[in-house]
């Protein structure tokens, strides 16, 4: 491989495990909107503001709620590689393609830096790194877990909040714009509340790049 090459853009990150549970339970949204717990009628609609409100609350400070697995790639060996989602839990695999399949980067070649925001895969600068990897694109392939935890009750307190009112403010403005319109990401903005958005802000991971 020649490492001699120009700095890696951003690669895609793909989840390969889900979280297994929503980041603000059903529960909690009904008490919070004073509905009747024992009323199911509303759930997929609930469910559906949920997710949206915690979509928009992991793109806007660009951190993982509850635990999910990612994969993504690099092209070759070169100094240091950012973990774009955080909190990081794990680094599960590190691996480059050698003959088309993939095998584990030497654990002497690199070490981790655990960070507040985006933790980081350091690659030393005392050793060789691999030769015999396929000279290919993505020949690099790491996978890692990030997230407060497996639970919505993981989530930092402040944040789980922010959601919650998020969540009232979808609700109680539902009628101003259809859910399934495409003018839905204008409603999330639109109806987040000052609360929200100052929480969101404290917790957010700046892009300094």
């Amino acid at each position: 491989m020649d490492y001699s090459k120009p700095f890696q853009s951003n690669f895609p990150y793909f989840v390969i495990t889900p979280p297994v549970a929503l980041p603000v339970t059903l529960a909690h949204v009904k008490e919070h909107l004073r509905l009747d717990p024992d009323d199911d009628t509303q759930n997929t609609y609930l469910t559906l503001l949920i997710n949206a409100a915690a979509g928009f609350c992991e793109e806007y400070t660009r951190r993982t709620l509850i635990n999910t697995g990612f994969r993504t790639f690099r092209n070759f060996f070169a100094g240091t590689i950012e973990l774009l989602r955080s909190p990081l839990v794990s680094l599960d695999a590190f691996e480059y393609s050698v003959d088309g399949s993939f095998v584990a980067v030497d654990s002497n070649f690199y070490y981790m830096i655990q960070e507040i925001d985006y933790s980081k895969i350091i690659l030393r600068n005392s050793v060789y790194y691999p030769t015999d990897g396929d000279d290919i694109l993505q020949m690099i392939r790491i996978e890692f877990t990030a997230g407060y935890g497996t639970a919505s009750t993981d989530i930092p307190s402040k944040l789980y909040l922010a959601i919650l009112n998020h969540i009232a403010a979808l609700y109680e403005n539902h009628g101003d714009c259809d859910v399934d319109s495409v003018n839905f990401e204008m409603q999330l903005m639109n109806n987040l509340p000052v609360t929200s958005r100052m929480i969101y802000n404290n917790f957010k991971i700046h892009n300094l790049i």
